[in-house]
Order: C-alpha cells, then structure tokens, then sequence
C-alpha cells in the first residue's frame, strides 16, 4: 500500500523546469511505442527535466510515445495521450498524476497541463 502511494522519483537531473516558458523549450524527441514508465525515463533524459510519478498510476500504462520537435510541455501531453494521466508543475518537478492522488502537501503549486 505504501509504494502504491509514493511519488516516485525517475530522474534528477541538473536542470529543472521551474517557470511555464522552460515548457516552451523545444526538444528534439525519439520516445517509440512502450511502457510508460520506460517512456518517461526517456522523456527525461531527452527534455533534460526532473519527473515524478505515482507508481500505482502507471502501472501496466502503454503509450504510443513522440517522435519529432515539441515544446516539452506538448510533448509529455502527446506522450500521456490515451493514458487517462496528466501532468502538473509541483516546484521544479513535473509530475505525472491521475488527478485522484491528493499532492496538495507536496510543498508546491500545481499547474495544470495544458490540453492539445
């Protein structure tokens, strides 16, 4: 119950996406079709950003993945596409949420992703 619950953290790299224009950042994606977790690994690695994740929200979750140059924050909506997830900016952290997970006490503020 308690790793159902925990934020998971994928990468920490040195960049972080603190303000809504390093969304704006356009990336050069190759994110083919797999796992969702696997995706937002890479997802991380290419757009240089910390993510974060709810294990239980992810679990079993494919995703057609992005290829091609994309704003970062349009990419990870095309990545989250059909997923039923979205995304929120929570401090410098994007974290991919089901919008059931309370993170009101993660400290941060939540931005709503945008939709395509």
């Amino acid at each position: 119950m308690v790793r159902r619950l925990a934020i998971a953290m994928l990468c920490l790299p040195a960049a972080s996406v603190t303000w809504s224009s390093d969304l704006d950042k356009e990336v050069i994606f190759h994110i083919g079709p797999r796992p969702l977790e696997s995706a937002l690994l890479e997802f991380s690695r290419e757009a240089d950003v910390q993510v974060a994740m709810a294990s239980a929200s992810i679990r079993n979750v494919q995703v057609a993945g992005v290829e091609g140059k994309y704003p970062i924050g349009t990419a990870l909506v095309i990545l989250l596409r059909g997923s039923g997830l979205s995304y929120a900016v929570v401090g410098s952290t994007l974290t991919v949420t089901d919008n059931a997970i309370a993170l009101g006490n993660s400290g941060g503020s939540l931005v709503p992703a945008p939709k395509l």
